[in-house]
């Protein structure tokens, strides 16, 4: 066992402590939606708490929402992109469980937390030579309701068709997609847009793109200040990633999971 892993700060402890009170806010909600006690024995071992498989469906649309929240200024345009308008994303509660988990996920539309569902596999991978998976699974309707939306003149729900059809690794079909949105969305989405270009080139594995269009915004949002750390932290630049993840770190709430995603990321930083 290396020095780094016998010092508690920073070795597996600390990260399950982390996500054990990451799964036991699961449970509060899973148990609010009166699912936790349906759960097969094998979905939740609490004897292990580095490992979060609980998925319901609506709080991983709430998570792959948040991004909006923090890039958008009008609480109006905000509430575009709460869960009831999203409630008809095709295939929804289904697609987010064939979704493959993956240990790093950035903080933008269509992503959740809770793909990252065992911490064991994040300690174990080496950041710099982990690229995000490129085989893609199909969703019959998808494209056809991104594009639905965006002839009813209701950009949000087909920016976030974008996003799904991202999350599958459809990234081509997302970018004809988001070529068509930016003709139809208000200025004022700049940062949120913007934020979705970086996410689409990190999901090709372009970090490098990826943190250009980062560093051109000029905002210290949660989700920009994750994004820069958690592509600074795969290039390779642990000390400027901890830096930007402690500072999203520090925005978010403790109730929200992407809180703790970043002090996950952060302590990863520190090994």
């Amino acid at each position: 066992m290396s020095e780094t892993l016998k010092r508690g700060q920073s070795g597996p402890p600390a990260i399950s402590a982390l996500l054990a009170k990451y799964l036991s806010r699961l449970r509060t909600e899973a148990a609010l939606h009166g699912l936790w006690e349906n759960l097969p024995s094998s979905e939740v071992e609490p004897y292990q708490p580095a490992e979060v498989n609980v998925l319901e469906s609506r709080t991983a649309l709430e998570e792959a929402l948040a991004a909006a929240h923090w890039l958008l200024d009008d609480p109006t345009q905000r509430t575009q992109f709460q869960v009831r308008p999203m409630r008809h994303v095709p295939d929804w509660a289904n697609l987010i469980r064939r979704v493959e988990p993956v240990p790093f996920v950035p903080f933008a539309l269509g992503y959740f937390p809770q793909l990252v569902r065992d911490v064991h596999q994040v300690w174990q991978t080496d950041p710099t030579q982990w690229k995000p998976p490129q085989a893609g699974t199909t969703y019959s309707g998808l494209w056809e309701w991104g594009e639905l939306m965006l002839a009813q003149m209701r950009p949000a729900e087909a920016l976030f068709a974008v996003a799904v059809l991202r999350l599958l690794g459809q990234t081509r079909e997302a970018r004809q997609l988001l070529r068509a949105i930016k003709g139809q969305a208000p200025a004022s989405w700049h940062l949120l847009l913007l934020n979705e270009d970086a996410a689409l080139a990190w999901h090709e594995g372009d970090f490098t793109t990826a943190a250009t269009i980062l560093q051109s915004a000029n905002s210290e949002a949660p989700p920009i200040c994750f994004n820069r750390g958690l592509n600074q932290l795969l290039q390779g630049k642990p000390l400027l990633a901890r830096e930007q993840l402690a500072r999203a770190a520090a925005q978010l709430p403790e109730t929200s999971a992407w809180h703790h995603l970043a002090q996950m990321y952060r302590l990863l930083a520190e090994r």
